[in-house]
């Protein structure tokens, strides 16, 4: 991810300027596996965290489609 911001410059002057937010994963974890969407979802799950899913008595028909 790489943003360019407008950023207050840092003392008591009231001055910005302009900064950059560099964050590779590549880069900057080097060496690290860094699991993808699903493969994270998929270990939670055989975890027992079910944070991630509605529970069926919770779930009204116009907001959950349910498919048997």
């Amino acid at each position: 991810m790489y943003m360019k911001l407008t950023v207050k410059k840092p003392g008591l002057d009231m001055s910005t300027v302009q900064s950059e937010l560099d964050l590779s994963y590549g880069q900057r974890y080097q060496g690290v596996v860094i699991p993808e969407a699903y493969e994270r979802l998929i270990l939670d799950t055989i975890r027992g965290d079910q944070q991630h899913f509605v529970r069926r008595d919770l779930c009204t028909v116009p907001a959950c489609v349910q498919t048997r």
